[in-house]
């Protein structure tokens, strides 16, 4: 039986493609997996029966993990996962696959319901990943890394379970989140004959450039209200002392002075000055809160600064100069603030940096393989704008036929539901079933 029919067949019982710890309706918490080799150990809690896990280090240095189901049972098919943004902080960290974002979790509940690997082996695929070569802004090698992970499962196929694909080639989908999500649809546009699908859930695919000025928008406003916010002078040229003082916004028990002074300043305007400023902030930068949960005021804008404070360096590395411009931005806010707009700080970006950016971020949304966006409405990292912005390209393309839009109505980044990520990706490969079928009608 075909592979893409098999697909079709296979979506019929959404239980059944599922794995045991992911379909239970109590789910189990699980420890973190500490490495590739623990999906294959039957000593872990992550084991998937009958796996094999092979890790390796791909030619330009990044980690690698290939798990296959066994051979008995697989159905021919590749899924690459494109992992979201690692912080590149400190320097000297070490460039590993982040294996935290593979975890499948409730964020209603917080249950770990499973993890993607036991996912897509339960659904007869091989699963693999990278590390990329490098941490901090890594889309162009991301890009890189995904095709680079197909060259080495095909090499890890012929030499270590000595398998050869005959033509046609082996189906390979890309599912990414986060800066993973433009991974996966730069990846997809530019190669459509390695590709037959992807899903693109939370990234910034519909113009970089104006999520890079959404971010640094939101920190000359903030130095604006909060000027005492030891964030530095220069929104775009962070100090060494206040990096080594952020600490991490995930972890409460993390948290470095500086940012426990931010928190303090947005406590004490929401406390003692009715909010004003935090209203003003967010009306100006259209940053996104839940009107039914205050707390998110919070990690609206403290999640924000902290991808300003342990990103912007390095970003301003890797593209060659600052890409942040506000020279010719008028802010609006309301209650309205005369004062704003002449006293904000203003900044030009690089030409090299804004023609990085051109040629190597900014997607086209000209598609020859299906894609699946995945969006939370109110995500306050990467902006759910981000999906009209990249259908708008899509439809003057001509190529609407390729793009599914999957909005979910809920506050955060990337924050879906384990069985929101498996319609997703059952959508993508039901498109890329129809796409073959039509292909194969037309020969």
């Amino acid at each position: 039986m075909k592979l893409f029919t098999r697909l079709v067949l296979g979506l019929v019982l959404l239980a059944a493609l599922m794995p045991a710890g992911v379909a239970s309706a109590r789910p189990q918490q699980q420890p973190l997996p500490v490495s590739c080799e623990a999906f294959a150990s039957s000593e872990s809690s992550l084991y998937i029966p009958g796996s094999i896990a092979i890790s390796g280090q791909a030619p330009s240095g990044a980690e690698t993990c290939v798990i296959m189901p066994s051979l008995a049972d697989w159905n021919g098919g590749l899924v690459i996962f494109a992992h979201g943004y690692v912080f590149a902080y400190p320097p000297d960290k070490a460039v590993t696959i982040p294996w935290d974002q593979i975890i499948l979790k409730d964020p209603d509940t917080g249950e770990i319901t499973g993890t993607i690997p036991q996912l897509i082996l339960g659904m007869k695929f091989a699963f693999a990943t990278t590390s990329y070569s490098k941490n901090g802004l890594a889309v162009v090698e991301g890009v890189k890394g995904v095709l680079e992970l197909v060259r080495v499962f095909k090499t890890t196929l012929a030499t270590q379970l000595h398998v050869r694909i005959p033509p046609p080639e082996i189906p390979v989908f890309l599912v990414g989140a986060s800066e993973g999500g433009l991974v996966t649809t730069l990846a997809l546009e530019g190669y459509p004959k390695i590709f037959s699908g992807g899903l693109a859930a939370c990234g910034p695919v519909g113009d970089f450039r104006k999520q890079v000025d959404y971010w640094g928008d939101l920190r000359v406003v903030y130095d604006h209200y909060f000027p005492s916010n030891q964030l530095g002078n220069n929104a775009m040229a962070i100090p060494a002392e206040t990096m080594a003082g952020w600490g991490s916004l995930a972890d409460p028990s993390l948290w470095g002075p500086v940012l426990s002074w931010n928190y303090g300043l947005i406590s004490a305007d929401l406390t003692n000055n009715t909010g004003l400023n935090t209203q003003r902030l967010l009306a100006a930068t259209g940053a996104p809160v839940d009107p039914l949960n205050p707390l998110t005021i919070y990690g609206t804008i403290l999640g924000i600064l902290e991808y300003n404070v342990m990103a912007t360096n390095e970003a301003v590395q890797e593209l060659g100069g600052n890409p942040y411009s506000n020279l010719d931005t008028v802010y609006t806010t309301y209650p309205p603030d005369p004062t704003l707009n002449s006293g904000v700080q203003r900044i030009s970006a690089d030409k090299d940096a804004l023609k990085a950016i051109r040629k190597k971020y900014q997607t086209k949304g000209l598609l020859k393989r299906p894609l699946v966006l995945l969006h939370t409405t109110g995500d306050p990292i990467v902006p759910f704008w981000h999906t009209a912005l990249y259908s708008q390209k899509v439809i003057q393309n001509g190529t609407t036929q390729y793009l599914n839009v999957i909005p979910i109505t809920r506050y955060g980044h990337c924050m879906f539901k384990p069985e929101e990520e498996l319609l997703a990706f059952q959508t993508m490969l039901m498109m890329a079933s129809m796409q073959a079928g039509s292909a194969k009608q037309a020969q």
